[in-house]
């Protein structure tokens, strides 16, 4: 029937646009962490433990510990495994 196409048709388009903005927030979110939270963030993401990132990247295990605490700010998760699974559904892994 007609009236059901149409229904079906804003239904997709009503989910569609909802993902797009989702994921424009994201990108919005991520075009917010500097570099050196983008470079612990890609890190905390592949499960390196900290000590490992501090050793890495050449800083303080304390140092770290703060940019993953405003990265997971940042990004509005709770998590390192909330935050790759965000990435990942988005694509952005």
């Amino acid at each position: 029937m007609l009236v059901d196409r149409i229904e079906q048709a804003l239904q997709q388009s009503t989910q569609y646009l909802a993902e797009t903005a989702l994921r424009h927030a994201l990108l919005s979110r991520l075009a917010d962490l500097t570099e050196r939270e983008r470079g612990v963030m890609k890190l905390v993401v592949e499960g390196v433990p900290n000590k490992l990132i501090a050793d890495q990247l050449d800083i303080s295990v304390r140092t770290v510990e703060v940019h993953r605490a405003r990265v997971v700010d940042k990004m509005q998760v709770k998590s390192a495994v909330e935050l790759a699974n965000v990435l990942r559904a988005h694509g952005q892994l």
